[in-house]
């Protein structure tokens, strides 16, 4: 749990340094830099089979299968990355730089894309069918 929250905490934290002292102010900015960057490389687009290790880079044409995931910890809808995204916008505009609000939207567009989430709303409907409501936390 320490990690989940580790890069968006010391991420805010840097940016949270810049308007405090100017001497520190060029540390606290390339270490925000620094760790904002490794996010942005770090980041895969693509799906997982957890069971087989087969990666996807789309969800068209694929068979529903409860053991796909998201194959970046950045992309998992989870509440730390919606605080990373938005320190990572924070600092796009503190630094005047787009470079990682356009990442963020690259997030949001993957997520978010029509074939990927009718392919995640139909296995959800398909294993409610089949398992009820009981069956869904294991999708996650």
């Amino acid at each position: 749990m320490v990690k989940r929250y580790g890069c968006a905490g010391i991420l805010l934290f840097a940016i949270g340094l810049f308007p405090l002292m100017a001497q520190d102010n060029t540390v606290a900015k390339e270490m925000a830099i620094k760790i904002a960057d490794r996010i942005v490389a770090s980041t895969v687009y693509e799906f997982k089979d957890v069971k087989t290790g087969k990666v996807y880079i789309s969800l068209d044409n694929v068979s529903l299968n409860p053991d796909i995931r998201v194959n970046s910890k950045y992309l998992n809808w989870h509440y730390t990355n919606g605080v990373t995204n938005m320190a990572l916008m924070e600092l796009g505009d503190k630094i005047q730089n787009r470079k990682y609000e356009d990442y963020v939207l690259k997030n949001m567009k993957f997520i978010f894309d029509k074939t990927n989430q009718s392919y995640f709303h139909r296995l959800y409907d398909k294993t409610f069918r089949e398992g009820g409501w009981r069956a869904v936390p294991r999708l996650t």
